[in-house]
């Protein structure tokens, strides 16, 4: 009993330390400015990436699954305090499809090609989301065959001064025996296995907050 509660005590410190660690600041973007947000997206090609390179072990994603991205990432952005409503993927799509009869043959950088769809649109700033990893809970709440996984990307470009920031979110929930430095999530999650959803959900306000959103 003794290890026991000694064990028990110092997850609770690392708990502790985690909750309380200092975050770096972010500058906040205006909530004047006009934001235009584009689809959820998993890319195809190398080319279409801003940074790093494809997974090579990915797999096509289930529609479900980037449906549920769309929706969450608006109604994330849409209860934002003080901010002015967002362009939506709608409007951007339109640019998007303009922008590649274009420029079909030349095949510009990405950051180009979505600077110049921030232009068309018109925007101030525009968020390009990437999803490349959804993996699905396959158990319930207290034990699961596989857990939940999920990989995504936020970029945000500022088009004024030709800027990005960029967020990144990769998780594939782990006991907390596996992984003790993250027995913080592991109390906020009261214990429980997440599925994919929540596990996204999470990660959307985390990433969002760190683009200054």
């Amino acid at each position: 009993m003794k290890n026991v509660a000694q064990v028990v005590g110092v997850l609770m410190v690392v708990a502790l330390v985690a909750s309380c660690a200092p975050k770096a600041s972010v500058t906040p973007v205006p909530g004047n400015v006009r934001l235009a947000v584009a689809g959820v997206f998993q890319p195809a090609h190398g080319w279409e990436l801003m940074a790093g390179h494809l997974p090579e072990d990915m797999t096509a994603l289930p529609p479900e699954a980037l449906g549920f991205m769309d929706s969450e990432l608006a109604a994330q952005l849409a209860g934002r305090k003080h901010a002015a409503p967002f362009i939506a993927p709608g409007v951007v799509r339109q640019c998007q499809e303009i922008l590649w009869g274009q420029q079909r043959r030349s095949r510009p950088s990405a950051f180009s090609f979505w600077m110049e769809v921030a232009k068309c649109v018109p925007a101030d700033y525009i968020l390009v989301p990437y999803l490349f990893q959804w993996q699905e809970r396959q158990g319930n709440d207290w034990s699961v065959n596989q857990p939940a996984g999920v990989v995504f990307d936020l970029y945000l470009i500022d088009v004024k001064n030709e800027s990005v920031r960029r967020a990144h979110y990769e998780e594939v929930q782990h006991s907390l025996s596996e992984n003790l430095l993250d027995a913080g999530t592991f109390y906020k999650r009261k214990g429980k296995w997440v599925t994919a959803e929540q596990m996204a959900r999470e990660g959307l306000a985390t990433c969002l907050e760190e683009l200054g959103l």
